[in-house]
C-alpha cells in the first residue's frame, strides 16, 4: 500500500515539471518535436505510474488519501 502511494506521488512530481523543462529545452534548441513527442511520452508514463500506484494502494485507500492531500493543499494556499 505504501509503495502505491509513493508511485502516485512520484507521478505527480515527474509530470508537469519535466514537461515544463522539456518545453524550455525545445524552445532553446528550436526543436518543437522534442516537446510534442517527449511531452506525450512523459505524460503517458506519469499516467501509467499513477494508475499502477492506484492499483497497488487500492481504490478506497487512494480516494481517501487524495481527498486528504487535496484538503491540505487548499488549506495551505488559500490563506
Amino acid at each position: 500500500m505504501i509503495f502505491g502511494f509513493i508511485c502516485i506521488t512520484v507521478s505527480y512530481i515527474i509530470c508537469w515539471p519535466v514537461i515544463s523543462v522539456l518545453g524550455i529545452i525545445s524552445i532553446y534548441l528550436k526543436a518543437p518535436l522534442l516537446l510534442i513527442i517527449g511531452g506525450i511520452l512523459i505524460w503517458g508514463t506519469s499516467h501509467l505510474l499513477f494508475m499502477f500506484g492506484f492499483y497497488l494502494a487500492g481504490a478506497q485507500h487512494s480516494k481517501v488519501f487524495l481527498k486528504w492531500i487535496t484538503r491540505l493543499f487548499i488549506e495551505k494556499f488559500s490563506a
